[in-house]
């Protein structure tokens, strides 16, 4: 259903909806993700794609340090036709940075632009974050999108048992 879901996206890109992918790690997430990010390109469409982490260490650069760079990189997250934000939530935060996302994907709410957002917190912890701080944030995007579960088994998992498995047979 998911990869249906990411295929239809894709192909009828500008008319959908704002995604989140929600999931333990190694659900395919990302994958799927650069998957869409890669057929939205070929489309001819602008796509910026960024860690969340990465994402925060550039705004927090441009606080101390605005350069040409960094400040080009915040009005790319902006402007671009698709931001997808990987990994949600796993990154260190300042006051500062989270304003800044939040003043990033609010322009795109504003604009009508569309966000995926990949994250392997629960919908529980999203709605109910540790703090007010990120409350604001998480707030937004499951206002602005469509959580998409990711319930299956790991597929690194899934993986390790086949090395294991092919290990056993070399090693037999």
């Amino acid at each position: 259903k998911v990869l249906r879901l990411c295929k239809k996206y894709a192909e009828e890109f500008g008319t959908g909806e704002n995604l989140l992918f929600i999931g333990g790690t190694g659900l395919g997430k990302t994958y799927l993700s650069a998957c869409v990010a890669n057929a939205v390109a070929e489309k001819g469409f602008s796509v910026c794609y960024e860690s969340a982490g990465s994402l925060f260490t550039k705004l927090e650069k441009n606080r101390f340090n605005p350069d040409a760079e960094s400040e080009s990189a915040v009005k790319e997250f902006a402007e671009c036709d698709l931001l997808i934000l990987d990994d949600f939530g796993m990154e260190r935060q300042t006051e500062y940075a989270r304003e800044q996302v939040f003043g990033v994907i609010d322009g795109r709410y504003l604009a009508r632009k569309p966000l995926i957002v990949t994250t392997n917190l629960s919908l529980r912890e999203l709605k109910s974050p540790a703090d007010m701080a990120r409350q604001r944030i998480y707030d937004r995007i499951l206002e602005l999108c469509v959580p998409v579960c990711f319930d299956r088994e790991s597929l690194r998992q899934e993986k390790a048992r086949e090395n294991m498995k092919r290990y056993l047979e070399l090693t037999g």
